[in-house]
């Protein structure tokens, strides 16, 4: 659970936790090796990043490293993820996974603006 800046207690996950979520779980979809390095080529930030972001989403419940150092969702962690995804797609929104092995994994999110 984190703080808003009201400092009142917020069950949604943040911009950055939403981001690693969709994007363990897109890899997870798509059988891709669970890994940090992994997820850092696929946010495109460092290593290092990832594994502050990594220790939040374990301390908060979200993963969890298993015995080969994969990341797994735990089911809170999967719950979050899908509600993330489902938000995405009645937003209008798509995403894309294209995988091909030796090449990486690219992964384009489309959500459509609203316009005021």
């Amino acid at each position: 659970m984190q703080l808003d800046q009201s400092n009142k207690a917020t069950s949604e996950p943040s911009e950055v936790v939403s981001r690693y979520l969709e994007a363990i779980y897109y890899m997870w979809f798509e059988k891709e090796p669970l890994r940090s390095a992994r997820l850092a080529d696929w946010l495109g930030v460092s290593r290092p990043t990832v594994a502050v972001g990594l220790r939040r989403m374990a301390r908060d419940g979200l993963v969890r490293m298993n015995g080969r150092k994969e990341i797994e969702l735990t089911p809170k962690g999967m719950r979050s993820a899908e509600s993330i995804v489902r938000r995405m797609e009645r937003a209008g929104g798509e995403a894309t996974v294209t995988s091909t092995p030796g090449g990486g994994t690219e992964v384009e999110l489309s959500v459509p603006r609203s316009v005021p």
